[in-house]
């Protein structure tokens, strides 16, 4: 997919497509600082994610400790090949919680 795409599926789900790097950092962080602002916990689908960068991986991070902070929870699931290889080159696969059967 070539278009970068955010879906909001109902306040909790947050679904995100194309890529996210710092050209397209305008779009997706407005949609999940929306998804942050929502109550109850957060679940954010990757899995159409077609290149990550540092931006990013920051901005997840920053996520997933505002979750923490209001002790909500952050799920990461399906994330697509670049998105686990970023993850995991960056020592944070343990930091997110990714259900079991969304690993590659």
């Amino acid at each position: 997919m070539n278009e970068f795409e955010v879906r909001l599926e109902g306040r909790r789900r947050l679904q995100i497509a194309g890529p996210m790097t710092l050209s397209t950092a305008p779009d997706w962080r407005q949609r999940l600082q929306a998804a942050t602002d929502a109550a109850g916990d957060m679940e954010v689908d990757l899995s159409g994610v077609s290149a990550i960068d540092a931006s990013a991986i920051q901005s997840l991070v920053c996520l997933r400790q505002r979750a923490r902070d209001s002790a909500r929870r952050l799920r990461l699931l399906a994330p697509s090949t670049c998105v686990h290889e970023a993850l995991d080159f960056c020592h944070l696969s343990e930091f997110f919680e990714i259900p079991r059967a969304s690993r590659p």
